[in-house]
């Protein structure tokens, strides 16, 4: 198959970014795919939304599972929302123009990119609680909504979006919030958006196959190395590129 090697370069790649911070890896596969030939916006996205069908969270939410920083009914409450939400997102990128989209998809990634770039490092370790508070189950659903609406427009699995707002408006401490993230995913949450893109032909299932094995794996060794990697550098790092994507994005697509 061509564009084998490729495929699981950025599906281990987008895996591994998944394991650490609790994201789909979307936002890695997307621009990555693009790079492919023949592949435009809206077909990255769709083949992004097809691999994310698979529980490609479930290995590396069993590391977070077993060490206590996973909520499964809370991860429960988002997938029914990501599900839902990624329904929308996905009807209504299929009916924006594709110029008009990149731009949305730039702005996008440049707020998630700045948000790397300049979050900084919390003073202190704080103390984490010993169970996590109740949060209401339409505030899980919310998140889980918005997230699964911007997983539809862009491809993403959600994370991005649901663990700030995990720590933000549940009182999660950081790494219970990415294992949470994470746990959500295990449903296939691209399901139904996934559908909407293959009936418009903006799916290639054999890639999103391959891309999918590749994210299980990496995953697992994002989650295993997320306590020995240097996590401020890398969010950095993991900024920069972001914010260079939605430059091309902005001006230059």
């Amino acid at each position: 198959m061509p564009h084998l090697i490729e495929l699981l370069v950025i599906g281990l790649v987008a895996g591994t970014a998944g394991g650490m911070f609790g994201i789909g890896g979307g936002l890695i596969m997307v621009p990555a795919m693009m790079l492919l030939p023949g592949m435009g916006l809206t077909r990255a996205i769709g083949t992004s939304l097809g691999a994310q069908i698979l529980p490609i969270g479930l290995l590396g939410a069993g590391v977070y599972h077993r060490s206590g920083q996973l909520v499964i009914r809370y991860a429960v409450l988002l997938a029914i929302g990501l599900l839902l939400g990624n329904l929308l997102g996905a009807v209504l990128a299929n009916q924006v123009d594709q110029a008009l989209l990149k731009r949305f998809y730039g702005i996008f990634l440049l707020g998630v990119g700045l948000r790397y770039v300049l979050q900084r490092k919390a003073a202190g370790a704080p103390a984490e609680p010993a169970a996590p508070p109740d949060a209401h189950p339409v505030k899980l659903l919310g998140i889980g909504l918005m997230a699964g609406v911007a997983g539809g427009m862009f491809g993403i699995g959600g994370g991005l979006i649901m663990v700030p707002a995990l720590v933000a408006w549940c009182a999660l401490d950081l790494k219970t919030a990415v294992g949470t993230s994470l746990g959500a995913q295990i449903a296939p949450i691209g399901l139904l958006g996934a559908g909407v893109y293959w009936q418009e032909g903006n799916l290639d299932p054999a890639y999103a196959g391959i891309l999918a094995v590749a994210l299980l794996v990496g995953n697992l060794f994002g989650a295993l190395f997320a306590k020995r990697v240097n996590k401020d550098l890398m969010q950095k790092l993991y900024g920069g590129f972001l914010l260079l994507v939605s430059v091309r994005y902005l001006f230059f697509s």
